[in-house]
């Protein structure tokens, strides 16, 4: 009963790590997602549990690029990139910038809509959003240097005419990729092994409760037919209960009169005589 139930404690801890790896991610993805570019949505109304899902169209740039390296023994085995892109979002009639995050295997998509948006503010082309990348997150705030390197782009592009713009139309804010159907099945399996170890341990306490009861009501042992005062093997269950089952045989041939032969199926069985 004990090894089960650090089994379930097991399980218990990985849900809730998943729980809490997953946080508001858990909670969008059972949300019908909205669209970033939709006609009726604003920016200032989504929220870090909002599913987001965009058809981005228009690209301003790359603002800074993030490393992350994995090591072993301190020996690096691996090297991974995320770009972040500056794209526009709309409250009102008002335009607004965040970022996305972006993975290096879909960087170059991204890349060839910031040319195509910058063909189309240049005047080289008519229509901008002829080719455009789906995309679904949820909008999360940026850290402090994440938002200076957007500042700082803003600023020497100087494509607003004040700090106060920048401030204004510059959100710190990034579309932050997540697969929801995946995070959304990872939820379920995380409460579902929630749930079912909370009512094991609900079922095995119960168990325990009446065993204990019954060990206490319990006055005698009897073995081989004869009776014997439950006091009298204090000392094997001891040793029983240290994993001395060659003390615990001699024990219990000195109380009984077994031979060490019939002693020992008794003490590998103790518990269906000894409550």
């Amino acid at each position: 009963m004990r090894a089960l139930k650090s089994v379930l404690l097991v399980f218990s801890i990985f849900a809730v790590i998943m729980l809490f790896v997953g946080g508001f991610d858990c909670i969008a993805s059972f949300k019908t997602p909205v669209d970033l570019y939709g006609e009726t949505t604003n920016v200032s109304d989504i929220t870090r549990t909002t599913p987001v899902e965009a058809d981005v169209y228009a690209v301003l740039d790359c603002f800074v690029t993030e490393k992350t390296t994995t090591t072993k023994n301190g020996t690096v085995t691996g090297t991974d990139y995320d770009y972040y892109y500056i794209i526009p979002a709309y409250d009102g009639d008002e335009t607004y910038y965040v970022g996305i995050k972006v993975p290096e295997d879909e960087d170059y998509e991204y890349d060839e809509i910031c040319n195509q948006t910058w063909e189309w503010l240049m005047g080289d082309i008519d229509d901008i959003g002829e080719k455009t990348v789906h995309a679904e997150g949820c909008l999360k705030k940026m850290d402090d240097e994440l938002y200076d390197y957007m500042v700082e782009w803003f600023e020497e592009s100087e494509w607003f005419e004040s700090d106060s713009d920048i401030e204004k139309y510059a959100l710190p804010l990034y579309l932050d990729p997540v697969k929801f159907s995946s995070t959304r099945t990872m939820t379920i399996v995380a409460v579902g092994t929630l749930v079912v170890c909370l009512v094991l341990f609900i079922v095995f306490g119960k168990i325990e409760k009446k065993q204990t009861k019954k060990a206490q009501a319990q006055t005698h042992v009897v073995i081989n037919g004869v009776s014997y005062p439950k006091e009298a093997f204090r000392n094997v269950n001891r040793c029983i209960a240290n994993r001395e089952n060659v003390f615990a045989i001699q024990e219990l041939c000195s109380i009984t009169g077994l031979t060490p032969e019939e002693a020992q199926p008794i003490i590998q069985s103790w518990n269906k005589y000894y409550l």
